[in-house]
Protein backbone atom coordinates (compact mmCIF):
# COMPACT_ATOMS: atom_id res chain seq x y z
CA UNK A 1 0.00 0.00 0.00
CA UNK A 2 1.27 3.53 -0.82
CA UNK A 3 -0.62 7.29 0.07
CA UNK A 4 -1.17 8.78 -3.11
CA UNK A 5 -2.22 12.47 -0.81
CA UNK A 6 -5.79 12.19 0.29
CA UNK A 7 -5.94 8.71 -1.76
CA UNK A 8 -4.17 4.93 -0.41
CA UNK A 9 -3.23 2.66 -2.93
CA UNK A 10 -4.06 -0.43 -2.43
CA UNK A 11 -2.93 -2.33 -5.59
CA UNK A 12 -1.98 -1.81 -9.14
CA UNK A 13 -2.70 -4.36 -11.80
CA UNK A 14 -1.32 -4.95 -15.13
CA UNK A 15 -4.11 -6.23 -16.83
CA UNK A 16 -8.07 -7.00 -16.43
CA UNK A 17 -7.33 -10.70 -14.78
CA UNK A 18 -5.32 -9.28 -12.25
CA UNK A 19 -7.48 -5.89 -11.46
CA UNK A 20 -9.92 -8.76 -10.63
CA UNK A 21 -8.18 -10.77 -8.85
CA UNK A 22 -6.94 -7.96 -6.62
CA UNK A 23 -10.23 -6.21 -6.53
CA UNK A 24 -11.38 -9.65 -4.73
CA UNK A 25 -8.48 -9.52 -2.49
CA UNK A 26 -8.67 -5.63 -1.18
CA UNK A 27 -12.29 -5.21 -1.58
CA UNK A 28 -11.13 -1.72 -2.63
CA UNK A 29 -13.57 1.50 -2.57
CA UNK A 30 -12.43 2.88 -5.77
CA UNK A 31 -11.03 1.37 -9.25
CA UNK A 32 -9.47 3.07 -11.60
CA UNK A 33 -10.17 1.12 -14.92
CA UNK A 34 -8.68 1.67 -18.41
CA UNK A 35 -10.69 -0.04 -21.08
CA UNK A 36 -7.73 -1.08 -23.33
CA UNK A 37 -5.56 -3.88 -21.68
CA UNK A 38 -3.87 -7.01 -22.36
CA UNK A 39 -5.51 -9.65 -21.80
CA UNK A 40 -9.33 -8.87 -20.45
CA UNK A 41 -10.45 -5.29 -21.67
CA UNK A 42 -11.99 -2.89 -19.30
CA UNK A 43 -15.46 -3.72 -19.91
CA UNK A 44 -15.30 -7.21 -18.95
CA UNK A 45 -12.70 -6.36 -15.84
CA UNK A 46 -15.03 -4.04 -14.53
CA UNK A 47 -18.15 -6.55 -15.10
CA UNK A 48 -15.67 -8.94 -12.90
CA UNK A 49 -14.56 -6.49 -10.29
CA UNK A 50 -18.70 -5.65 -9.83
CA UNK A 51 -18.94 -9.55 -9.30
CA UNK A 52 -16.20 -9.93 -6.46
CA UNK A 53 -17.28 -6.81 -4.73
CA UNK A 54 -20.80 -4.93 -5.92
CA UNK A 55 -19.59 -2.42 -3.61
CA UNK A 56 -16.85 -1.01 -5.24
CA UNK A 57 -17.19 2.10 -7.75
CA UNK A 58 -15.53 1.61 -10.78
CA UNK A 59 -13.87 4.86 -12.61
CA UNK A 60 -13.17 4.49 -16.01
CA UNK A 61 -10.10 6.59 -16.82
CA UNK A 62 -9.33 6.32 -20.67
CA UNK A 63 -8.50 8.12 -24.30
CA UNK A 64 -12.18 6.75 -25.88
CA UNK A 65 -15.11 8.97 -25.58
CA UNK A 66 -16.96 7.15 -28.73
CA UNK A 67 -20.24 5.32 -27.48
CA UNK A 68 -18.83 1.73 -28.48
CA UNK A 69 -17.18 2.36 -25.46
CA UNK A 70 -19.12 4.41 -23.36
CA UNK A 71 -22.05 2.47 -23.47
CA UNK A 72 -20.21 -1.16 -22.50
CA UNK A 73 -18.36 0.37 -19.41
CA UNK A 74 -21.71 1.76 -18.12
CA UNK A 75 -23.67 -1.08 -18.75
CA UNK A 76 -20.79 -2.87 -16.89
CA UNK A 77 -21.04 -1.22 -13.55
CA UNK A 78 -18.83 2.05 -14.12
CA UNK A 79 -19.64 4.77 -12.24
CA UNK A 80 -18.23 7.54 -13.91
CA UNK A 81 -15.92 7.94 -17.39
CA UNK A 82 -13.47 10.13 -17.56
CA UNK A 83 -10.61 11.01 -19.85
CA UNK A 84 -6.86 10.61 -19.53
CA UNK A 85 -6.23 14.24 -20.79
CA UNK A 86 -8.49 15.15 -17.61
CA UNK A 87 -6.40 17.57 -15.36
CA UNK A 88 -5.02 15.57 -12.00
CA UNK A 89 -7.79 17.50 -10.13
CA UNK A 90 -10.59 16.64 -12.50
CA UNK A 91 -9.78 12.86 -11.94
CA UNK A 92 -9.35 13.47 -8.44
CA UNK A 93 -12.61 15.01 -7.49
CA UNK A 94 -13.98 11.71 -9.91
CA UNK A 95 -12.47 9.72 -7.51
CA UNK A 96 -14.24 11.70 -4.46
CA UNK A 97 -17.78 11.72 -5.96
CA UNK A 98 -17.47 8.08 -6.82
CA UNK A 99 -16.56 7.67 -3.16
CA UNK A 100 -19.96 9.17 -2.43
CA UNK A 101 -21.83 7.15 -4.78
CA UNK A 102 -21.96 10.14 -7.48
CA UNK A 103 -21.06 9.53 -10.93
CA UNK A 104 -19.15 12.53 -13.07
CA UNK A 105 -19.69 12.25 -16.76
CA UNK A 106 -18.68 14.91 -19.54
CA UNK A 107 -21.33 16.90 -20.52
CA UNK A 108 -20.92 15.24 -24.33
CA UNK A 109 -21.34 11.89 -22.79
CA UNK A 110 -24.21 12.55 -20.25
CA UNK A 111 -26.17 13.95 -23.03
CA UNK A 112 -25.47 10.73 -25.21
CA UNK A 113 -26.56 8.66 -22.51
CA UNK A 114 -29.57 10.75 -22.19
CA UNK A 115 -30.49 10.47 -25.91
CA UNK A 116 -29.90 6.75 -26.12
CA UNK A 117 -32.21 6.49 -23.11
CA UNK A 118 -34.82 8.70 -24.63
CA UNK A 119 -34.70 6.50 -27.50
CA UNK A 120 -35.51 3.09 -25.63
CA UNK A 121 -38.88 4.60 -25.29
Amino acid sequence: MRRSGEFEVVAEAENGDEAVRLAEMHIPDIVLMDLVMPGMNGVDATRGVKDVSPRTQIVVLTSYHDDEHIFPALQAGAISYVLKDFRMEEVAEAVRRAAVGEATLLPSVAARVIDELRSER
